[in-house]
């Protein structure tokens, strides 16, 4: 059985049972980094140094989103 959609598009159908899907989250602008990100930003305006969270990074997660949707989808590892 499939943990999701085709690569990723949402909760498999045939997993959610009687409960559904549930999102949760209590404290959604900490949890999602959004203080953090922008606290990051800020001290990058005032002192000059360099984003932590940058291009690069959104690049290399974005890859490994993806490559966690398509091992599930096919039930196999993916090596990248």
């Amino acid at each position: 059985m499939k943990p999701m959609c085709s690569r990723c598009a949402g909760p498999n159908p045939d997993l959610l049972g009687k409960t559904g899907w549930q999102y949760v989250c209590i404290e959604e602008e900490w949890t999602r980094g959004y203080v953090q990100e922008i606290q990051d930003s800020m001290e990058c305006a005032a002192t000059g140094r360099r984003l932590l969270s940058d291009l690069a990074l959104a690049f290399e997660m974005t890859r490994v989103n993806y490559a966690g949707c398509w091992a599930a989808e096919e039930g196999r590892r993916v090596v990248l």
